[in-house]
């Protein structure tokens, strides 16, 4: 899987190799991201997957040519967290959070246009990532032992270490939406929506024969642009 994910980021690149460049970007964003796994819980009915919030931060690097095509790469970090509730008799014995963090490299096509100080884009690519650290928070409930009491609510927040049954690499498929605003000179705004699906499981979980988890989540970035060169 890894070989096919670098090499399709190789070959999306090589037909615009040969075009001039007219300018380049670099930013630094940050915004929330919301989502979840894609995954099934069998015959479990009290068990289920739910959506769940957490952050994206990102240094972003376009190379823009002048035809309005585009190679945008960078550096980010992705929480890709969601939520995991089983029930018992009921009620919500579990409500966890999970949030796994990883530090991933993007690579994306885009074609964008102007109006003014205002420029859209459209891109697709695929992203490579590393787990970077894990976070598990939420509440778990114990029933009373006497009928005339409420039943116990422990909530906690605890870092997680990354063991042998984590799935360290992650690579996945990304298309995005942007809008960005020249302020003046090279300098500028922007905003993004970005939609990103994992081609790799969240962890080792075949080896006990349970059900794999896909992460599925969306993100908005905004933030601080500067372009190098003729196109700004």
């Amino acid at each position: 899987m890894r070989g096919k994910i670098l090499l399709f980021l190789i070959l999306s690149v090589m037909p615009l190799s040969s075009l001039p460049a007219a300018s380049v970007s670099i930013g630094l964003g940050a915004g929330p991201v919301i989502g979840g796994v894609a995954a099934s819980t069998g015959y479990r009915e009290d068990t289920r997957y739910t959506l769940s919030y957490a952050y994206n931060v990102s240094i972003p690097v376009g190379i823009y040519f002048d035809n309005g095509l585009g190679i945008e790469t960078g550096l980010r970090l992705t929480d890709r967290s969601y939520r995991y509730v089983h029930g018992y008799q009921g009620k919500d014995s579990l409500d966890i959070h999970e949030h796994n963090a990883y530090i991933e490299l993007p690579l994306m096509m885009t074609g964008s246009w102007r109006a003014g100080r205002f420029a859209f884009s459209l891109g697709a690519g695929a992203y490579i990532g590393m787990l970077a650290y894990k976070r598990e928070c939420g509440s778990f409930r114990t029933p009373s032992s006497r009928q005339d009491l409420e039943d116990i609510i422990v909530e906690y927040d605890s870092w997680k270490d990354i063991d042998s049954t984590d799935m360290r690499f992650e690579a996945g498929l990304s298309v995005k939406l942007s809008a960005a605003f020249r302020l003046a000179g090279g300098l500028g705004i922007f905003i993004e929506g970005r939609g990103d699906f994992a081609l790799t499981p969240t962890d080792r979980r075949y080896q006990d024969g349970q059900a794999m988890r896909y992460n599925m989540h969306g993100a908005i970035s905004a933030g601080l642009a500067y372009t190098f060169g003729g196109r700004q």
